[in-house]
């Protein structure tokens, strides 16, 4: 008997895909939502609003982009992370979106993480979200981190290591970007940005 009244969940819920009671809180929020995903090999960062017919995406940033301001680094790193959500932010601030809600999806939200990097580069560019007041609490990474500091202090530890520096750096070396020289290519191509 207990057979016959047996719910089925939703195929995107059954999945692992989607949580529907963070989505309704989204929903129910009426502002338009900071989608941050964090693939393989880039980062994307959305802006959508919702649409009885599905999610209407009015701004798509892929880190990948990124090269075309001059970007030779790794599109998956924090700098990275930061610069894709500046973007993002500048496009979605002259398309007339003020604020935004972040939808981290099923990723778990680690303080400081690279997820949170693309947030503070959202807020950078005019964009208010609910993590606009985090930054006090730890919840962003910091200006040095986002800067790419810790690599460059990494590279210069590795320096005297060739064999390690070439393995740990051969990205970056085949790109001829000078890991050394990231912080000063970061605020280079976050002046492009700001400038767009």
């Amino acid at each position: 008997m207990a057979d016959e009244h047996r719910t089925i969940m939703m195929r995107r819920k059954r999945e692992g895909r989607t949580n529907y009671k963070k989505r309704l809180k989204y929903l129910v929020s009426g502002k338009s939502r900071m989608i941050v995903r964090i693939c393989s090999r880039s980062i994307i960062v959305q802006v959508a609003a919702f649409s009885p017919k599905g999610d209407i995406v009015s701004v798509h940033v892929n880190s990948k982009v990124l090269s075309a301001y001059g970007w030779k680094y790794s599109c998956k790193n924090l700098p990275a992370a930061y610069l894709t959500g500046l973007l993002a932010g500048t496009m979605a601030r002259k398309k007339g979106i003020k604020e935004v809600v972040v939808d981290f999806g099923l990723k778990k939200a680690v303080h400081g993480s690279k997820l949170f990097s693309a947030v503070k580069g959202m807020v950078d560019a005019g964009v208010l979200t609910g993590g606009s007041k985090d930054n006090d609490k730890g919840v962003m990474p910091s200006d040095e981190r986002i800067s790419g500091s810790h690599i460059m202090e990494y590279a210069k530890a590795l320096k005297e290591n060739k064999e390690l520096y070439n393995k740990n750096f051969s990205g970056y070396l085949k790109s001829k970007a000078d890991p050394e020289a990231i912080a000063s290519e970061f605020k280079a191509v976050k002046d492009k940005i700001a400038k767009s």
